[in-house]
């Protein structure tokens, strides 16, 4: 995660991390803090509304999935 969060998160931008995990018992909090405490190395702060980009990280039992995205790149269909 930390790898990928340094090629796409620019010097001094912010960002936020959001989870969605299934079949899985790790904490959504305890994967947040985790990448959080890394990625806070590399001087880059977590800003919750309108960071410049976001970490999306999938988790299922045999796969995990993360991307680096802006967002305007999230769009929401109306039901």
């Amino acid at each position: 995660t930390v790898k990928l969060a340094s090629k796409y998160l620019g010097s001094g931008e912010t960002y936020k991390v959001e989870i969605r995990k299934r079949g899985v018992e790790f904490g959504k909090m305890d994967i947040v803090r985790a990448i959080a405490r890394e990625i806070a190395k590399m001087g880059n702060k977590v800003k919750l509304e309108h960071p410049h980009k976001i970490i999306q990280v999938e988790v299922f039992p045999i796969i995990t999935g993360i991307s680096v995205i802006e967002e305007y790149d999230i769009f929401e269909t109306k039901r």
